[in-house]
């Protein structure tokens, strides 16, 4: 279950990567986190005989941007850049683009029969992701949110009850959708 995230009200860098923050914690460090995962993932399906999983956390908020920086050449270079850093709420929603667009290619490229991979958007929840806010954010977290218990049976029906036909898709609350 690859279920890190952040939401940054403003510019931050990684101190070991220099690389923005909502951009390191939600999409790149969990990419790679995925790829290091995969060879003990398969050769544990092969050991048991049946598939592993590998379930990331996402957001239906990945349709909300209009991501503006696939019009660069390099996309990692713009979303590095101070200076087109802009909107918080898009840089978040941009980040879970990215992880929905790494968690779909990785899905073609591995077998289901190995390891299911799938997506799941919990909804809102109120985890403390905007920890870093104002206490009216936080307060709407606690107010519209589910519980992290509900958020988390939520993760695990994605990552253990949902079954091979999942590989490679969407869900948002427990649900298949396009």
């Amino acid at each position: 279950m690859l279920n890190a995230g952040a939401f940054k009200f403003g510019w931050t860098t990684s101190p070991s990567t220099g690389f923005e923050s909502s951009l390191q914690i939600n999409h790149l460090s969990t990419a790679l986190l995925s790829l290091l995962l995969l060879p003990v993932l398969r050769k544990t399906s092969l050991d048991l005989g049946c598939p592993t999983r590998l379930t990331f956390t996402s957001s239906e908020v990945h349709m909300w941007t209009p991501f503006k920086e696939q019009e660069t050449n390099n996309i990692l270079a713009r979303l590095n850049d101070k200076k087109y850093f802009g909107n918080t709420m898009d840089r978040y929603s941009v980040t879970k683009l990215l992880n929905v667009f790494w968690a779909l290619e990785l899905a073609s490229r591995v077998s289901g029969e190995e390891v299911v991979i799938n997506l799941i958007n919990p909804g809102s929840v109120d985890t403390g992701l905007h920890r870093d806010g104002s206490k009216i954010i936080q307060g709407f977290d606690r107010f519209i949110g589910r519980t992290r218990e509900e958020g988390g049976l939520l993760l695990m029906d994605a990552a253990v009850v949902k079954g091979a036909d999942t590989h490679g898709k969407y869900l948002s609350e427990a649900k298949l959708v396009e």
